[in-house]
């Protein structure tokens, strides 16, 4: 399997969309591992007395373990089950098409090119972070690309600490390196109409 860093993972998001695909809250998971073995002392009288391996007593050790399911789980899930309900768009563009059509948000998993023009002070105090798609990396709207903004809540990004990017963690870091510039990001969320652009509610974007 291939793993994947989340920048952006919104945990209570997922865990309501994956209550209503399942019908139910999933707040753990028991696993039991149940083994039997063979009692060494009646395996060995009932051969004496005639009898096959199927008359030993039979001992059974069982072990039991509770697994929370966390949420890039419930996100593999989600997407699985969008996908096999043939409601899930393999790209952007795909997905803008749908919500054209139905005036309803479209859900895709895919990766487009996002930039994030902002300053990570202006982030910090606004606590989110917007990706931009369409826009030059000033913020000037490209003709002919559809204009798509994708708001992220700091709060949901799994590196921040009280709603603050750091300075020196990995997203600051990227985001500082590009400069305004795209970068292809994978995202799973849904897509509509918002006036003339778009806008994406992401519920994980990987990187």
């Amino acid at each position: 399997m291939k793993l994947e860093r989340f920048m952006y993972l919104n945990v209570a998001g997922a865990a309501s969309l994956y209550s209503q695909l399942r019908g139910e809250d999933v707040v753990e998971t028991l696993y039991s591992m149940e083994h039997s073995k063979a009692s060494g002392l009646k395996f060995a009288l009932s051969a004496f007395l005639g009898g096959g391996a199927e008359s030993s007593a039979i001992s059974k050790e069982s072990n039991s373990k509770k697994t929370s399911l966390r949420a890039e789980n419930m996100i593999r899930e989600i997407v699985a089950s969008l996908g096999a309900h043939g409601t899930l768009h393999h790209s952007i563009r795909a997905a803008l098409t749908a919500t054209d059509s139905t005036s309803a948000p479209a859900w895709f998993d895919a990766k487009h090119p996002f930039s994030m023009p902002f300053s990570i002070d202006e982030c910090n105090r606004e606590r989110t972070v917007v990706f931009h798609s369409g826009y030059t990396r000033h913020g000037i709207s490209i003709d002919g690309e559809p204009h798509i903004r994708m708001p992220a809540s700091l709060n949901h990004f799994p590196s921040a600490y009280e709603g603050q990017l750091r300075i020196s963690g990995h997203e600051a870091m990227l985001f500082r390196s590009l400069n305004g510039s795209e970068h292809l990001f994978s995202v799973f969320g849904s897509i509509f109409r918002a006036g003339d652009s778009y806008q994406v509610n992401p519920y994980a974007i990987r990187y």
